[in-house]
């Protein structure tokens, strides 16, 4: 029984970190959902690595849709863009709002763009898909344009500034090595501070500038970029100092900033709009929202914006969520004051950092640093469900056999031959008695066929599944989709339908949230195609299912058929095969978040 809806907002740190432990211990009559611009969350402490060739996408990507299913949580592929405080909804780009009973939010931040004019030129470095697309499409540019003199900046000198400009030449430096050709790629580094890697100890700070020096990058101090302005082919970066630098591609990694939405919500925020949380997480001004990561800020204990606090907030996060949804009191939580930095060369080494103690860069560093990172994603890629003791049996037993949602799911066509013969004899049915049936039992085809019109007939199917995705929105885009198919193979045009649902056992409000997203869904579809939806039924049971009955509209010469197929004639598929196979594997843990995007 559905009671509390506990909306996750936000793939990051923090709330996978919720939904591990939220799978291995779920509250039972709790709904948890996440909302997420992407199925891949990436780990921050291994991107440098990645960039620099050490990792693979996987290595270093939370897969959401796995960890979701796992959590036994719906999973909505969207993005916020702002809140409804008062009717407790998050407003999304592509999908009705969301409701809410406690909401936790841990998107992230980007590098601060909007002061500086031009600044739109620039690539940041977050959002980190967009971020990994642009750095790929400029090792194809470099790949077909080996012999030009690529001039590259990174605007903004903090560890990750730094961390970026040494996995991006390292990463090029490899490439040429295993290509057997050297292109020219100057890199330059440009700080508005007076000293690099700001908050990190001095001895490390050296150790870094020692490390830019030998690798012949060019490093600019005191030097805040004002504006850039496009000079095609190229841009030109101004500096505070009347310096201007010709470069082919500019990378932002400058102080983060919040999505502009989160200070127009409503939420209490800091000076730089970031949501002010207590000590328990939760926001000042509306304690039924949390919040983590680099979106919140301590109002008692302000840290910098850092993954590894985000990480240190994912279990007290879970805890006070947990509390609060029974009904309990949730308890403070104080962060570290210091934090340990390993900072990576991006050529196999690292650097240690913590508060005034520093150590230089060594290998042995850096593989410390790869056996922590591997053994923090080891969490979300080792997704298996404690067994108890009486359970520990099941591991010899052959796994359960799962059949596809889709049309896996129906009766087998053998059994249901059988059965309309069965009835036949027995003379409990005849094949189309009724004269205006053009086609039906008898024509064994996708859809039935009335005559209401000399010059029209009315097409008729239905089709009835369980939700394929832990989305209901989304699921009712596909179900209808696949509905209407059936009226499409007749060479029908939709006019109209009817549905029927069946939603999870819950309360009211819960349940009102899940009919109307689902519904919303039908709807979108049907208006699409220029139908309506009628009507329907609704009735309440163990799992989400919808069914259609679909009607449409064909000129008797536009009929098509099975059995009137020629020789010659070719049949186009419009939509790929095999995606019920994908669905299954998702279920068993199989199945890549990209497949599964592709795929929807």
């Amino acid at each position: 029984m559905i009671t509390t809806d506990l909306v996750l907002l936000g793939g990051g740190h923090s709330h996978a970190l919720v939904l591990k432990m939220w799978g291995m211990k779920p509250l039972p009559g709790v709904r948890l959902t996440l909302i997420s611009d992407r199925s891949a969350a990436p780990y921050s402490g291994m991107l440098p690595g990645h960039i620099a060739g050490f990792y693979s996408f996987e290595d270093c990507h939370i897969d959401l849709r796995h960890l979701a299913e796992f959590a036994g949580a719906q999973f909505y592929l969207d993005h916020a863009v702002g809140l409804d405080l008062a009717q407790k909804q998050v407003l999304c780009d592509r999908r009705p709002p969301v409701g809410y009973d406690w909401l936790s939010i841990d998107i992230g931040s980007t590098p601060q763009q909007q002061t500086v004019p031009g600044a739109a030129y620039a690539i940041p470095a977050k959002p980190v898909h967009h971020f990994l697309q642009a750095w790929e499409t400029f090792l194809q540019d470099l790949q077909a344009r080996p012999d030009y003199p690529w001039q590259l900046a990174i605007v903004g000198g903090g560890v990750g500034g730094v961390e970026l400009v040494l996995a991006l030449q390292a990463r090029i430096q490899r490439l040429a090595r295993e290509g057997g050709r050297s292109p020219t790629v100057q890199f330059h580094l440009l700080q508005g501070g007076q000293h690099l890697m700001t908050g990190q100890a001095a001895a490390v700070q050296k150790t870094f500038q020692r490390c830019l020096q030998d690798r012949n990058i060019q490093v600019y101090l005191q030097n805040p970029v004002l504006e850039i302005e496009a000079a095609p082919p190229r841009y030109l970066l101004r500096t505070a100092s009347g310096f201007r630098l010709p470069c082919d591609r500019v990378f932002w990694t400058t102080q983060a900033a919040p999505a502009p939405w989160i200070a127009a919500s409503g939420l209490a925020t800091d000076d730089r709009g970031f949501i002010l949380v207590t000590e328990t997480l939760q926001s000042c001004s509306h304690p039924q929202v949390f919040a983590a990561g680099d979106i919140a800020t301590m109002a008692a204990h302000p840290r910098p914006k850092a993954g590894v606090f985000a990480v240190r907030q994912g279990k007290p996060l879970y805890e006070n969520l947990r509390h609060v949804v029974q009904g309990e009191t949730p308890r403070p939580f104080v962060p570290q004051k210091a934090l340990l930095a390993l900072i990576g060369d991006g050529e196999g080494r690292a650097a240690a950092s913590r508060g005034v103690w520093g150590l230089p860069l060594s290998q042995t560093l850096w593989h410390w640093k790869d056996r922590i990172d591997r053994r923090f994603m080891a969490k979300f890629q080792e997704l298996s469900p404690p067994l108890a003791m009486g359970d520990m049996d099941t591991r010899l037993s052959p796994p359960p056999l799962m059949y596809c949602a889709g049309c896996g799911s129906k009766v087998g066509r053998s059994v249901l031959d059988l059965t309309l013969q069965r009835l036949r004899q027995e003379g409990r049915l005849a094949a189309d008695p009724q004269p205006d049936i053009v086609v039906g039992l008898a024509g064994a085809d996708d859809a039935a066929v009335i005559q209401s019109h000399p010059q029209r007939f009315l097409v008729q199917t239905v089709d009835f599944f369980p939700s394929p995705l832990a989305d209901p929105f989304l699921s009712g885009q596909v179900i209808t989709e696949h509905c209407l198919n059936d009226l499409y193979a007749l060479g029908a045009d939709p006019h109209s339908a009817l549905a029927i649902v069946t939603v999870p056992h819950g309360q009211p409000r819960p349940q009102e949230e899940t009919l109307y997203q689902l519904l919303a869904g039908v709807v979108e579809r049907l208006q699409s195609v220029g139908a309506s939806l009628m009507g329907g039924h609704t009735t309440a049971g163990e799992t989400l299912a919808l069914g259609l009955s679909c009607n449409g509209w064909v000129n008797p010469v536009d009929l098509w058929q099975k059995q009137h197929l020629n020789l010659g004639q070719v049949l186009i598929l419009t939509k790929a095969l095999g995606t019920g196979t994908l669905f299954v594997a998702q279920k068993k843990g199989q199945a890549k978040a990209a497949w599964m995007d592709a795929a929807i």
